[in-house]
């Protein structure tokens, strides 16, 4: 009864990996498939560079697509860095030379998708 119930357990359970397996591969395998990845917000992007150890103060856009905005809202930054209304301000210090981003989130009356990046060069002294 063991054996019989193994011969029919063990092609089922190998159809079950190989269609796993199956779907798995042909879509990795198919250059017409499209890739299925989470969908995400239009970023603009800013490169401002500052020397190691200078202030950097930044005026930050007053409009995206004829929409006003209000302020910002730090999503991620570095360390002495902040946002006020519609100014960046970050102090660096010799050790962040090199590249930085900061994401900000515009507020405004209408409804902003969009998040703007700033991608920091710090030059080393």
């Amino acid at each position: 009864m063991h054996v019989s119930r193994l011969i029919l357990i063990v092609p089922l359970f190998a159809l079950a990996v190989l269609t796993v397996q199956g779907h798995a591969g042909s879509h990795a395998n198919n250059p017409h498939s499209p890739p299925r990845v989470a969908p995400s917000a239009a970023t603009d992007t800013l490169r401002p560079t500052v020397d190691a150890g200078q202030p950097l103060i930044l005026a930050l856009p007053a409009e995206r697509d004829s929409v006003r905005i209000n302020r910002y809202r730090l999503i991620r930054g570095p360390a002495l860095s902040g946002v006020v209304g519609r100014s960046f301000a970050w102090v660096t210090q010799p050790a962040d030379a090199g590249r930085a981003t900061v994401l900000l989130r515009p507020v405004a009356r209408a409804p902003l998708p969009d998040t703007l990046a700033l991608v920091i060069t710090v030059r080393a002294n």
